[in-house]
């Protein structure tokens, strides 16, 4: 069994959202776009410890903290009253198939229609064909109580599509801990889960793995018989046993004893400690320095939490995980033993990442990218990879999709060293103005540079990013009118910026002044061939350009150079042609209003201004 589809509306930072899940899903985008909160809606709507009256919903979860019935006037000038949102988190799960789950779910399961990706609320005669499989639709719901002054919530099936909680009645069917234990969801929350000891505490994970297997302990009456003397060194201490026997003395002055009374207090363990053990029975690794778990480096405690849910999926041969950022605290060869194990075990996996080690375990059509469409309207798009080069995916995942796919807005330039003068420049100029455009660093933005290392391969590397629904521009060097980056992307009029020049050291040589061109040429650091000389620039056009062209080409291999080039430009000296590059990415993010055309030929489709 596993979540064909989940709806979320008014929860935390998400107004509406809707995902068709498949088995494998990887949820990617920006810091505090919602990613953890879908996984979140999921937990509060599966997880079996949300069963009972525990207080998991305060103001903050609700979407703009609007949980609170409120009066406005209408432009008639008529007062209507609106009530609060109610956080509504609602999920079609199936299929149903096992006779035990068949029972278990009795009176709740719907058909489910594979290809349409519906509910078939009704039907005369029997749905269910090649195509229709049975399900259960299950809800959760929490409001403000205004009688209560409190937040309550439920989870209840969903038998009918119109089926609301009608607060303060009983919904017609709750989920037990019984039926979302038969569901089996796990959730894996980094070392926030893992930072809390191991012990036998009632709620604890460890507790709930021993209760699976009908484990727990139960011998606590021989715990008690050998621990009964245990305080009795205590007795043995003078000054201890003179306090305590002066303080018998003065309970009996105002203290009713019975005859039995042997005017002596002691301390001795008895029935009431059963969960103090339970609470401080640490779970321990021994050896000659035997350590608790919760002792052990970050990493260490992360793979025991793993290995309990790994431990609870292999035995019950099934199971929906959420795995939130698996990757943090673990080295690479970890993260990919988990993700595989996980994949192996799970019968539905979620995970959120921003690890490429974590990320190449996924094929690309299981890749989720998540993005606002304003409001808190998420909207949800798996990458189609009918539409992308496998073999050019698989080449530059590690090493730039997966930083890209995370970005708010990629540049794909034609070579490393364009990149490396576009990142430069921002990074050196952040928080200047160049010509009265304030540089806000690239990375402050969630923008991306990568290479495309060659003309050929700039389209292909570009068409992978923008199938993530991540905005794309391209930037390229002058070229011919039979190279494919007009014909594959210039002229379907996605967005593009092409120099003037053929390549970069054309550029430097035609748009960095001369005089500070000059420094950069004679006293160039971080380059193997000779520097030029004085007399040098005092030869004519063509020789001088020829000599800088074959300096600068000569060194492009060089990353400390081209830093220390940019290291020389005052904010007059920056190169138009980057100036553009800056221009361009700032009004696609919508962060200055589009201007007179650039000098340059460019293109920027009105939808990504």
């Amino acid at each position: 069994m596993r979540i064909l589809k989940i709806d979320i509306k008014h929860f935390r930072a998400i107004k509406d959202c809707s995902i068709l899940p498949k088995k494998y899903n990887v949820f990617l985008g920006t810091n505090n776009i919602g990613k953890t909160t879908i996984v979140e809606a999921i937990n509060l709507l599966l997880n079996p410890e949300f069963s009972y009256g525990s207080n998991v919903i305060d103001e903050n979860d609700f979407h703009n903290r609007s949980y609170f019935k409120r009066k406005i006037t209408t432009p008639e000038g008529q007062e209507i009253e609106i009530p609060g949102n109610r956080i509504e988190i609602e999920a079609v799960l199936g299929p149903i198939t096992e006779e035990e789950d068949i029972l278990k779910f009795d009176g709740h399961i719907l058909p489910w229609n594979t290809k349409s990706n519906q509910l078939i609320e009704s039907s005369d005669d029997d749905p269910y064909t090649a195509d229709v499989i049975k399900s259960i639709r299950v809800k959760f719901e929490a409001l403000y109580s205004y009688e209560d002054d409190e937040f309550v919530w439920k989870t209840f099936f969903k038998d009918k599509e119109d089926t609301l909680w009608n607060f303060p009645e009983e919904p017609n069917s709750r989920v037990t801990k019984e039926q979302k234990l038969r569901i089996g969801f796990l959730i894996y929350r980094d070392v926030r889960g893992a930072q809390f000891p191991l012990t036998l505490k009632t709620s604890s994970l460890l507790s709930r793995v021993l209760q699976s297997q009908d484990a727990l302990p139960t011998n606590f009456e021989e715990v008690f018989e050998n621990s009964k003397d245990l305080c009795q060194p205590f007795q043995s201490n003078d000054n201890f046993s003179r306090v305590i026997n002066e303080i018998a003395n003065e309970f009996e002055r105002f203290l009713p004893y019975p005859k039995s009374f042997k005017k002596q207090l002691t301390f001795e363990l008895t029935d009431r400690t059963r969960q103090l053990i339970k609470n401080n029975a640490f779970l321990y690794v021994s050896g000659e320095n035997p350590l608790p778990i919760h002792k052990f480096g970050a990493g260490t405690r992360c793979l025991s939490y793993l290995g309990l849910l790994t431990y609870i999926m292999r035995k019950r041969g099934r199971g929906i995980l959420c795995l939130e950022e698996p990757e943090s605290y673990l080295f690479p060869h970890a993260q990919r033993r988990i993700v595989k194990d996980a994949k192996e075990l799970a019968t539905q996996l979620f995970v959120t990442t921003h690890s490429p080690y974590v990320l190449e375990q996924f094929e690309p059509s299981e890749i989720c990218r998540i993005n606002d469409s304003g409001n808190g309207v998420l909207k949800s798009t798996f990458i189609d990879d009918s539409k992308i080069s496998i073999k050019s995916y698989e080449r530059n995942l590690r090493k730039q999709l997966s930083e890209a796919f995370l970005s708010n807005l990629v540049i794909v330039a034609e070579e490393e060293s364009v990149v490396r003068w576009i990142r430069n420049i921002s990074d050196a100029f952040s928080g200047k103005s160049i010509d009265g455009l304030e540089i806000t660093s690239l990375d402050y933005l969630g923008v991306t540079v990568v290479s495309a290392e060659g003309i050929n391969s700039v389209t292909p590397l570009a068409e992978i990013i923008a199938s993530a629904t991540i905005p794309v521009f391209i930037y390229v060097d002058k070229t011919t009118e039979s190279n494919p980056v007009q014909t594959d992307w210039i002229d379907k009029g996605k967005s593009a910026i092409i120099a003037e020049y053929t390549t970069l050291e054309e550029l430097l040589y035609a748009e960095v002044p001369r005089e500070t061109l000059k420094t950069i040429c004679t006293q160039a650091e971080f380059v193997k061939n000779n520097r030029l000389t004085d007399a040098d620039f005092n030869l004519d056009e063509i020789a001088l350009k020829k000599k800088v062209i074959d300096f600068l080409t000569s060194n492009k291999g060089s990353i400390p150079f081209h830093e220390w080039m940019v290291g020389k430009l005052s904010a007059n000296d920056v190169p138009k042609t980057f100036k553009e590059v800056f221009k361009s990415c700032y009004q696609i993010l919508g962060l200055m209003p589009s201007e007179e055309e650039s000098e340059l030929e460019a293109v920027m489709p009105e939808d990504e201004l």
